[in-house]
């Protein structure tokens, strides 16, 4: 998932010799009014440092090959991508979607984990004002493998009945597409994984947000590279048509 990177944002916050900007961040600047998030697929150690004592620190496996499939499929459609921060650094070192005071251990993962903001940030100002931003936090779980859940705070970080919208809303789309997201409804509320710290912080609930929403894949939907393109093709159309219904050209 090496795609556009920013050094100058990770030098300018600490990170410098052995470990190059790269080697923990991905950085990719975008022309749709989208931001992927990406904050557990990586598994690059942070240079010298023990692993986190406590918090989950599974890696969301072949989360970050998802995420370049969709990219891919959004400039073969529309000639254009979203913006992207993804995380090459190990969840084992950095939990992004945490509060920084639960987030890392080490005080070497800190410029790292403000990076990661710091670039979101920029993102959601850039897109704010145009039609349809959204900030879309991609995450996999196997707790229902053929489950695809929304997290939104059950409404909170967005607006969720422009999803469910007909025809071109972006879970309406993704169902078409014969993809299962969890709920059915746009005022059904999360009963699992309903958005974590990412979300809320860019959400639409705060002045400078927009519309975020935690998207947690099942395995099933990431099995494998067929899988993985199957599942890129669809998300990318449902986005596209989620742009298109809010107004965006």
């Amino acid at each position: 998932m090496r795609g556009l990177l920013i050094p100058l944002l990770l030098l300018s916050l600490g990170l410098h010799g052995a470990a190059r900007a790269g080697d923990y961040l991905t950085i990719q600047q975008g022309a749709l009014p989208l931001v992927f998030s990406v904050p557990h697929g990586g598994d690059v150690p942070l240079a010298g440092e023990p692993e986190r004592v406590k918090g989950i620190k599974v890696k969301d496996d072949r989360v970050n090959e998802l995420a370049t499939a969709i990219q891919r499929q959004l400039r073969e459609k529309s000639g254009k991508q979203a913006y992207l921060v993804g995380a090459n650094i190990s969840r084992k070192y950095v939990d992004f979607n945490r509060k920084a005071e639960e987030a890392y251990e080490s005080p070497a993962a800190a410029p790292v984990y403000a990076a990661y903001y710091a670039a979101l940030r920029g993102a959601v100002d850039t897109v704010r004002q145009q039609p349809g931003a959204l900030l879309v936090d991609i995450h996999g779980q196997s707790f229902d493998k053929g489950a695809i859940f929304r997290g939104t705070g059950s409404g909170l970080t967005a607006q969720n009945t422009p999803f469910y919208g007909q025809p071109n809303g972006l879970i309406t789309r993704l169902e078409a597409g014969g993809l299962n997201v969890l709920p059915k409804a746009a005022d059904e509320k999360e009963t699992h994984f309903s958005g974590g710290t990412i979300v809320r912080v860019f959400g639409y609930q705060n002045p400078q947000g927009i519309d975020s929403v935690q998207l947690e894949f099942g395995a099933n939907w990431r099995a494998d590279a067929e899988r993985i393109e199957q599942t890129a093709t669809v998300v990318a159309d449902a986005l596209l048509a989620h742009l298109r219904a809010a107004g965006y050209r």
